[in-house]
């Protein structure tokens, strides 16, 4: 994701904990310990990640992760000396900023095993430029968190100053240098200082895992008594559905004091990464034009069917110029758009390079692949999907709805989240046919190549070939037909 570039990732692990009678980040919540579980959060938003610790962990550390052990300087270890109790998380940012004197770090500890990729994004994203540190902010106890926060490389002189001074506090610091803060929920800060404390915290993260199981299971699938007929005969037996439920897409606009907020949309769509098809939907509709626009995303916490995406001060969506009526059925993207011309989008990657040369051979197993992936469709036979593959073939993501629109949408706002657009280097796959709308919202996220399952329409083939996307259509087994951009393939006339 990167969002902010320049930003390096510091974990912090402060050793055996007193409290907790052993090292925490050797506490394993999500499968692995801590320390490489937090590793890798942050890698996901760091161009490099670290993990810092103090010179007796540094063996015991798995050497696919790299480390930062604390300089003697900052860690209470006199030349030739025997360590000292040292000077805390102060030494480890110190160290970083003497090894990496023009990198901001992004600091997490070891302490909190709720905060998730959702979390560190949306507070990324509300840090301002020039702040010169931010930090989660615990409205309950009135404090910053240290070991959540983010330091620009322009504080490391006043962090030097109060070293000298002996003042080791990070809180101290954080609040005289009235650092931005960021409010989130009580649990994402909850941190594990004790065995007590410990043994709450992974029920809580067992019942949250299994919860999102149960979800993920009974909102793709409904039961239904049906009579199937075969000839004269007929038998009472049960059959699964797709699910279907209305997703409200809600726009949150202006600063503190003048924010208003409207409805943008309406899509029938099957439960289940409604973040995502909402900012994806944003996006190809080409209401914003990048994530950095996006303040903060979420699903209404109460149950409803709602996500509402806030936007950063003084940003100003497209709206204006969009003459339609956003609300949109399961199966067709474009209902209450007013024109062609209405829905012709033009992508910020429409000319993007794409020099690709493409094998036959690579499509042929695209199919099979697809079907490993999908969890829902062979048992109800009502759902889409769109998926991504590199240009080996290489399987990269899946998304599913009973809308193929919001499928494509779902796909290409993971892809946004992710800071990996655009996807003119992949193959995206479509379960059914192709439409014009789903070639414009492809070409929207820069993709060059569509595949589909199914026929295009005469209207999709137009597209494809005005955005010099290669489209291909009825791919089954070791054949599929050519309907624009075949000039990519090496294939003999």
């Amino acid at each position: 994701m990167k969002i902010k570039s320049n930003t390096y990732g510091l974990v912090v692990c402060g050793g055996k904990s007193t409290r907790m009678g052993r090292d925490k980040s050797l506490l394993v919540y999500h499968q692995k310990p801590q320390r490489y579980h937090v590793y890798e959060k942050l890698e996901a938003f760091c161009e490099r990640t670290f993990i810092s610790c103090n010179h007796s962990q540094v063996s015991g550390i798995d050497k696919n992760y790299q480390t930062l052990a604390d300089l003697p300087a900052y860690a209470g270890v006199p030349s030739g000396g025997k360590p000292s109790s040292g000077i805390g998380p102060m030494a480890a940012l110190l160290t970083a900023f003497t090894h990496h004197p023009q990198n901001d770090f992004l600091v997490m500890g070891c302490d909190y095993p709720f905060v998730t990729e959702k979390d560190i994004h949306n507070f990324l994203v509300g840090c301002e430029r020039e702040t010169r540190a931010a930090a989660f902010y615990n409205e309950k106890q009135d404090m910053y968190e240290p070991l959540l926060a983010w330091y620009s490389h322009r504080v490391a002189g006043a962090l030097m100053k109060l070293f000298e001074q002996n003042e080791y506090s990070l809180q101290y610091f954080l609040q005289t240098t009235s650092a931005g803060k960021y409010y989130s929920k009580a649990e994402t800060m909850n941190s594990v200082d004790t065995p007590e404390s410990m043994v709450t915290a992974k029920a809580r993260l067992k019942n949250k895992i299994e919860k999102r199981m149960q979800l993920t299971e009974n909102d793709l699938v409904a039961h239904a008594n049906v009579r199937k007929v075969t000839g004269n005969r007929s038998v009472e037996t049960n059959d699964q559905l797709a699910i279907e439920e209305p997703l409200e897409i809600q726009l949150r606009l202006g600063g503190a004091g003048s924010q208003s907020q409207t409805s943008i949309s309406v899509t029938m769509r099957t439960p289940g990464n409604d973040e995502e098809l909402a900012i994806g939907f944003l996006f190809t509709e080409n209401i914003i034009q990048t994530i950095n626009q996006v303040a903060d995303v979420k699903t209404a916490s109460n149950g409803e069917n709602t996500v509402l995406v806030t936007l950063r001060e003084n940003e100003k969506p497209r709206l204006q110029k969009t003459e339609r009526n956003f609300y949109m059925t399961s199966s067709c993207g474009v209902c209450g758009k007013s024109s062609i011309d209405a829905i012709k989008t033009t992508s910020v990657y429409q000319h993007t390079s794409a020099d690709i040369q493409l094998e036959a051979e690579v499509f042929y197993s695209l199919q099979d692949s697809l079907k490993k992936q999908q969890t829902a469709f062979e048992s109800t036979g009502g759902l889409h999907a769109s998926a991504l593959f590199d240009l080996q073939g290489n399987f990269i993501m899946l998304r599913e709805d009973v809308g193929r629109h919001n499928a494509l949408d779902k796909v290409v706002g993971a892809a946004l989240l992710a800071n990996r657009l655009p996807l003119n280097n992949t193959i995206l796959l479509l379960s059914g046919r192709s439409s014009f709308e789903l070639i414009q919202k492809a070409s929207m996220a820069g993709i060059k190549i569509v595949a589909a399952i199914g026929a295009p329409s005469s209207l999709a083939v137009q597209l494809a070939k005005e955005f010099d996307i290669t489209l291909i259509g009825f791919l089954r087994e070791r054949r599929f037909n050519i309907y624009a951009g075949g000039g990519r393939f090496k294939v003999q006339s």
